[in-house]
């Protein structure tokens, strides 16, 4: 990575950064692309969370709890974040909200339709005859059998108690009303069968009785003439009630205005008690109709109002107090909230029990601060679309300072990708904005690896990044972390610390089951840039598991990578965190490091405003010294975790020495500052017990011996043969490369070599073969490295090889290993890639073993 003069750290600029806070901290520093050690223990595992979900509380949503979990059972969800808009019921919507829902001069918040079988109808606004307003609503139709023309509209106010009465006002002027059918309005509970949106209406709801009912409706209909025929609606229960019964100031009359009201509210003592909804439960799917059975109805509709009064801070505290009710030893609900009736984010703890503790916000990104005040992470909601703020201001405030980004559309993926590449840390979310209490297998959720299904543990994973993003069924796991053994996500808060000779360094995607045959798992960095992510691989899959590992370029100052698959059609059907990487000047190429946990002493407190990590580091060439300060709470535990080529000779915590323990096991059960390096791995941890909110840590290495001998073997980063009859085909992903001295058949082979450290003393490559050949092949060095595994072919391969071969394997047998001495290649690209070109003098093809078979290619390297 490019050098710079001192290194930034959260915004922070860091210019002679000398010591840690004292906080319980463990550190490891990385070795090149080392194993880190996993820190999850067996009893962690992957929680499938919703972030984002609606429930009836919301002005605009309709399902009750128990059909909201109800529902994510089914789909094997283990946590719901219940993101309520934070006026509930009081939520307004372009000017209306759930207890004050009209129709007037204007189709705004209603949605025209039909049912049955018409021969003609009219749904139109008019100026005459006009109740009130410019405007009213002329409705009609004619059937020879039944149809109807309507409007309606999402909902109305809910039966909590407390609540005024749900009064309904309207007037009516019919001028036709054959003998069948009507004129009337309506309002569901559970949803109406005759308003076919969302596509899971009736969404039904749980009766007083706690019998949990989806697809259950009842619905209460008020009419002149006939009341809508039965066929209309189901198995819904319908209550029928008759206008002319004294609910209008007159009776039916063509050709004059009828003022109605009802007090719909009253109603629900009307049902029997299988059907009495919960008291937070609603009216939804409000309806004015024109039906016609056998004839012909034709009114005209104004003046039309529902209004009830609901505190919206009882509303949330009544919602604290049965939040509960559903939950089990596998499923939680959450009392969450969505601020803001503009420019969205979420709160994620918000289950107040008094209503003093009630409060809302006009644009919901003024309450991202005071929400990570409480101790708890703040989401910036859907930027770019209807309720968020633009995209171009999620980027130029790096999403507002949130914690965490809801990024479950493209555009917003590439808000995400603008701030990371600016190397700002934030976790990526996906969430339904739910608002049915429906999922599916390809609903967009979030999966969380924590210790436990308890709030606090929730909320540390998803601040720290130990997630990943997928479609309901993608459930088997899909980390991005910097060990090729482990299956754990690396925690895409804290960012990796590297040296800005480093150009590369190895990261591991593991995919534990989801897959679908024909998904392309897609590598993409910026490699130091501010204006460009790219892919850096693309791998298709035809199993349902994937383990791969590739190099991650660190051009610039701030460098990431994050992985995604796709369907063949390109359909997004999972994400991962990201890794950000930040140059330290100065720092030796041997030695990387990161937070890998910070362990509050109060279990929350985990946002970015608290729980900073390190704020500042630099590396002291004359005193072979590194230096580290930490930001956290007093009293927190930070673990960082990697490797170094050689032990410290010495570590400092505010100023004291910090003792080193015996074993890696007493480093694990050490409750105070100390420190281990463990020889074998090349790991150092460290542990630092913060006394106050910032510590200084002092890592100082004596004169480093050289690193031991040892001898590592690589596999390709890489490979790919080209063949001449098909010029344009790549070859990428084939099991096995071939050569033949026809000119035909040409193979490349690619190994990062960034992790070698010591002097190189030899290097064989070795290659299994599948075919028998007497001649064999020729090893050639190749100093074109801008090949694509997954784009080169006959036509854009490289044309710079050396001019003489390294070495040659002799007669190849098939089912044997070959070896080729390329010592000098290895020597000379150590630290970087070294890219080989295979090709043969006879014109018997032949065939080798690819990465992608059981027999990978091998470089083994003896170091001193």
């Amino acid at each position: 990575m490019a050098a710079s003069a001192s290194t930034t750290v959260g915004g922070h600029v860091s210019r002679v950064p000398l010591l840690i806070t004292a906080i319980a901290v463990s550190v490891g520093l990385l070795l090149g692309g080392a194993a880190e050690r996993s820190f999850a223990t067996a009893s962690w595992q992957w929680y499938k969370a919703d972030f984002h979900v609606h429930s009836v509380v919301s002005a605009d949503a309709f399902p009750d709890l128990g059909v909201i979990s109800a529902s994510a059972k089914a789909n094997g969800f283990n946590a719901i974040f219940l993101t309520d808009h934070n006026l509930g019921s009081n939520f307004p919507i372009s000017g209306m909200t759930a207890n004050h829902m009209f129709f007037e001069d204007s189709y705004r918040r209603w949605t025209t339709a039909t049912t049955g079988a018409l021969s003609a109808s009219t749904n139109q606004l008019v100026t005459s005859p006009v109740a009130s307003g410019t405007s009213s609503l002329h409705l009609a139709s004619t059937s020879s059998t039944a149809g109807e023309s309507f409007v309606w509209t999402k909902r109305g106010p809910n039966f909590r108690t407390g609540t005024s009465d749900a009064i309904l006002r309207f007037k009516v002027y019919p001028t036709q009303l054959d003998a069948g059918s009507g004129l009337y309005v309506s309002a569901a509970i559970g949803g109406d069968p005759t308003v076919r949106s969302p596509a899971n209406n009736p969404v039904g709801y749980t009766t007083t009785a706690g019998v949990i009912s989806p697809g259950k409706s009842t619905v209460l209909v008020f009419y002149f003439g006939a009341p809508p025929p039965a066929s209309f609606y189901g198995s819904a229960h319908v209550l029928a009630y008759d206008l002319d019964s004294g609910y209008c100031d007159r009776p039916l009359e063509l050709g004059a205005w009828i003022s109605c009201t009802v007090d719909v509210r009253s109603k629900l003592a009307d049902l029997p008690p299988t059907d009495q909804p919960l008291a937070y439960d609603a009216l939804s799917d409000l309806k004015i109709s024109s039906v016609a059975q056998n004839g012909r109805a034709d009114a005209y509709f104004d003046s039309y109002s529902i209004d009830a009064t609901s505190s919206s801070a009882d509303e949330f505290v009544e919602r604290t107090a049965v939040i509960g009710a559903y939950d089990t030893p596998s499923f939680r609900i959450f009392p969450s909230v969505e601020l803001g009736v503009n420019k969205h984010a979420n709160r994620f703890n918000f289950g107040i029990t008094d209503p003093a503790q009630f409060t809302s916000y006009q644009d919901g990104i003024a309450g991202i601060l005071p929400a990570q005040q409480t101790g708890y992470p703040a989401q910036l909601n859907h930027p770019g679309v209807a309720g968020g703020i633009t995209d171009a201001e999620a980027i130029s405030t790096d999403a507002e300072g949130a914690d965490l980004l809801e990024v479950r559309q493209q555009n917003m993926i590439n808000d995400w990708d603008a701030i990371l590449r600016k190397g700002k840390p934030i976790v990526g979310t996906w969430g339904g904005d739910n608002h049915i209490g429906r999922w599916t297998l390809g609903s967009l959720v979030s999966f969380v690896s924590a210790p436990a299904l308890t709030f606090d543990d929730l909320m540390q994973s998803i601040f720290e990044g130990r997630a990943y993003m997928g479609q309901s069924s993608f459930v088997g796991g899909f980390s991005l972390n910097l060990d090729s053994a482990s299956p754990d996500p690396y925690p895409a808060r804290y960012p990796v610390y590297v040296s800005p000779a480093r150009t590369t360094i190895p990261a591991h995607v593991a995919i534990g089951g989801g897959l679908r045959s024909g998904d392309i798992v897609r590598w993409l960095a910026n490699d130091g840039s501010a204006s460009t992510t790219s892919v850096l691989a693309s791998d298709s899959t035809s199993s349902a598991t994937y383990d791969a590992t590739n190099p991650v370029p660190l051009g610039g100052a701030a460098a990431y990578v994050r992985a995604e698959v796709r369907s063949s059609s390109g359909t997004l059907r999972g994400v991962s965190e990201p890794i950000l990487f930040a140059d330290v000047a100065g720092l030796p190429a041997d030695i990387s490091y990161h937070v890998q946990r910070i362990t509050t002493p109060s279990g929350h407190d985990y946002t970015r405003i608290a729980s900073r990590g390190v704020t500042s580091t630099a590396w002291d060439a004359a005193a072979n010294q590194l230096s580290l300060d930490l930001t956290d709470p007093a009293g927190s535990l930070v673990d960082l975790q990697g490797t170094s080529a050689s032990s410290p000779t010495g570590v400092e915590v505010d100023g004291a020495a910090v003792s080193e323990a015996g074993s890696l096991a007493d480093f694990d059960s050490a409750t105070g500052s100390t420190w281990f390096y463990d020889a074998a791995t090349n790991g150092l941890y460290l542990k630092v017990l913060q006394a106050g909110p910032s510590s200084a840590v002092r890592v100082a290495f004596g004169s480093a011996p050289p690193p031991p001998p040892q001898t590592i073997t690589l596999n390709p980063a890489a490979d790919a043969f080209v063949n001449s009859a098909a010029p344009t085909t790549n070859y990428g992903h084939s099991f096995a490369f071939y050569v033949d001295g026809n000119g035909i058949r040409k193979s490349y082979v690619r190994f990062d070599l960034s992790s070698l450290v010591g002097t190189v003393g030899n290097a064989t490559l070795r290659i299994w073969g599948n075919s028998t050949q007497s001649i064999g092949y020729d090893v050639f060095g190749v100093d074109d490295t801008s090949w694509v595994e997954s784009t080169i072919d006959w036509g854009n391969q490289p044309t710079s090889w050396n001019a003489n071969p390294t070495g040659s394997s002799g007669r190849v047998d098939a089912g044997t290993w070959t070896s080729v001495d390329v010592t000098p290649l290895v020597q000379a690209a150590a630290g970087g890639t070294l890219n080989l070109g295979l090709s043969t003098t006879s014109t018997t093809n032949l065939s080798l073993a690819s990465r992608e078979s059981i027999h990978k290619p091998q470089l083994v390297i003896a170091t001193g």
